[in-house]
């Protein structure tokens, strides 16, 4: 797992699992609110094509 945080904007959080599952959302949430950022965006790379999630805070 890769966290990245951009100008306190943007928060990426890269993964390689199976699927991007609502753990996973939970988790960027409450990183989000730690971080007071608004935008996190989950990448997944364990798939044949990039799955991306975006999330708001």
């Amino acid at each position: 797992m890769l966290i990245l945080l951009f100008m306190m904007k943007l928060f990426l959080e890269v993964k390689a699992s199976k699927e991007i599952v609502d753990e996973h959302t939970a988790q960027t949430i409450n990183y989000l609110r730690l971080a007071d950022s608004d935008l996190g965006i989950i990448v997944n790379f364990n798939k044949k094509t990039l799955q991306h999630k975006r999330v708001i805070h």
